[in-house]
């Protein structure tokens, strides 16, 4: 509950059956590698100090993206 309990998802990412993630508001990030069935938190994988909120997770070709205000963005190398 602390990671999302009063925090609002924002935006879905599916990138396969099994693996999705999930982003919202104040740094809320989470993945899934088993359809959904248990769900990891992320947020301390993503270098976000201020807990800015995440709004949108992209595929642009080969790239995987993670966008958010303050102009946050991410790419899938630091998000592993």
């Amino acid at each position: 509950m602390d990671d999302g309990a009063d925090k609002p998802f924002l935006d879905v990412y599916v990138e396969s059956e099994e693996r999705a993630f999930v982003v919202g508001a104040y740094n809320l990030i989470f993945r899934t590698e088993d359809g959904g069935k248990s769900w990891q938190p992320w947020r301390n994988r993503v270098e976000n100090p201020k807990e800015l909120h995440f709004y949108a997770m992209r595929r642009c070709g080969q790239d995987l993206f993670l966008v958010g205000e303050q102009d946050l963005c991410f790419d899938r190398q630091m998000m592993e």
